[in-house]
């Protein structure tokens, strides 16, 4: 049994970390000399920290060896659904709903350009949560960088990207088979002048930031990304990734999945099955040419060592051999003339099944955006993964001038979750949106969604439409999204991508 580590240790073990990075990092700088000395004087009368805007405040110290910025984001969703009465067996309809999606504050800094750190609150429905909270050491020869803590498991393109640069309001059904975060140890690099980039590393399970989970559920993950094709002059790339994870776990497992809409009920629904290792492969591909971007992404999940344990009648059973078998149990009772006594007691009374194996479920989509008014989505090369396009003209709320970016896109995605014993159902969505990014920090997305759901005996439909609004003041490095510039900017905190 893993003991549970408590906050104040954690704290104690975090600034501990920090204060070695900095004595580390200031033993490697030179002595000063009589000039110096006396310019470091000079810095030593000012301010100790000096506030800026950057997207989000920024606080540096006098010698630019110390910064902190603190951003923020607020997602404010309107949805409302429609479905078939014949979904209202798997789960009640929704309607109309309004709120906030989502809202964090970002807190990261970095320490003589080697240490850095990030602590980002979640705070949803008056709850306030840790997502990521590292510490992450750069310029390790061979390795790159070293990222210690709980954070995201670098695991396909779309899961990776945050939540406030994906092309539409929500991810797709693939994106349920994916990984989550998890406190370990990560070590990235590129290569190839950032051509290709890499990360691994090994995770445990947590039931919170303190707390490994009593699963003691352990993980490999890694994320391999490649640029087979780019050309800056054209504004044309190709990219390609692959990823895989292993779990070790002794625990159950459940994959349950929403219709791309956050207020709309899960359909799909594995229910609880235990199992002794979980497998997940990715694949990734986009191509991005000035404002068009193709991306797309197929996921495999294999478990083995998969038990499943319920109660079932033989009415049960026979139900479910008539659903998969028809033509076959039509054609016995047409030559044997038998109809079943399913009101008998013989045929209701319950009893235990138990059924081992192995499963695999699959999740797959495709997508198109083309930014309408000429501006491209910038591609982060480290982390392989796009940002949102930046308008060339932005819309002023003081003058009521400036078009801002506008963009369209179309995406259809599939998920399976039926194999063997477990039926979880199937679901394909076609979803189209709209996205204006007035300027870089306020963005308003439209998207409207249909999606065709199977699960047990019944089968229908569902429609959707949602709006958002974006409030976006999240600091990030200042070369993180522009691979396009000549002249690279002064970089800064790592930006940590995610499920966010």
């Amino acid at each position: 049994m893993t003991s549970p580590l408590s906050a104040h240790r954690v704290a104690l073990l975090f600034i501990a970390a920090v204060l070695a990075g900095v004595r580390g990092n200031a033993e490697d700088a030179p002595p000063l000399d009589a000039p110096a000395a006396s310019a470091f004087a000079e810095q030593a009368r000012r301010p100790l920290f000096s506030p800026s805007w950057a997207e989000g405040l920024v606080w540096r110290a006098i010698d630019d060896r110390l910064q902190l910025r603190i951003g923020g984001y607020v997602l404010l969703d309107w949805a409302g659904v429609g479905q078939d009465s014949a979904l209202d067996s798997i789960a009640p309809p929704t309607g109309a709903d309004f709120g906030v999606r989502d809202s964090q504050i970002d807190i990261r800094g970095v320490f003589y350009e080697k240490t850095q750190f990030r602590l980002q609150l979640d705070i949803n429905n008056g709850e306030v949560e840790l997502q990521d909270n590292f510490l992450q050491w750069d310029g390790i020869p061979y390795l790159g960088s070293l990222r210690l803590g709980h954070f995201k498991e670098p695991f396909g393109l779309e899961n990776m990207t945050s939540l406030r640069h994906q092309v539409f309001m929500e991810r797709s059904l693939a994106d349920t088979l994916t990984t989550t975060r998890g406190v370990g140890l990560q070590a990235a690099n590129t290569a190839f002048r950032e051509r290709m980039a890499w990360s691994v590393g090994m995770f445990w399970d947590t039931d919170s930031v303190e707390k490994i989970s009593d699963s003691q559920a352990f993980s490999l993950v890694g994320r391999l990304t490649g640029l087979l094709l780019r050309r800056d002059d054209r504004r044309e790339l190709l990219h390609v990734g692959v990823s895989l994870a292993h779990r070790f776990m002794r625990d159950s497992l459940q994959y349950r999945a929403r219709p791309e809409v956050d207020a709309a009920p899960r359909y799909l629904d594995t229910g609880d099955f235990s199992a002794d290792a979980m497998t997940l492969v990715n694949l990734e591909a986009a191509y991005a040419r000035g404002p068009l971007l193709l991306q797309g992404e197929a996921v495999w999940a294999r478990s083995s060592g998969a038990v499943r344990e319920e109660q079932v009648t033989l009415n049960d059973i026979a139900d479910e051999v008539a659903s998969r078998y028809p033509h076959l149990t039509d054609w016995f009772q047409g030559r044997t003339g038998w109809e079943r006594p399913s009101n008998s007691i013989l045929w209701n009374i319950p009893f235990d099944l138990a059924e081992r194996g192995e499963v695999a479920f699959f999740g797959v989509y495709g997508q198109v955006a083309y930014v309408l008014t000429g501006e491209q989505r910038p591609y982060d090369a480290r982390a392989g993964v796009f940002g949102n396009p930046v308008p060339a003209h932005p819309f002023s709320f003081r003058t009521f001038r400036g078009t801002g970016a506008w963009e369209a896109a179309a995406r259809l995605s599939h998920l399976d979750l039926n194999e063997s014993y477990i039926q979880g159902g199937r679901e394909t969505n076609a979803t189209l949106g709209v996205n204006w990014y007035l300027n870089e920090n306020v963005r308003m997305a439209l998207n409207y969604v249909h999606g065709e759901i199977g699960r047990d005996t019944y089968e229908g439909a569902m429609d959707a439409v949602q709006w958002r609004m974006q409030l976006d003041l999240q600091p990030r490095r200042f070369d993180e999204f522009y691979p396009w510039r000549d002249n690279k900017a002064p970089s800064g905190p790592v930006a940590g991508n995610g499920k966010n």
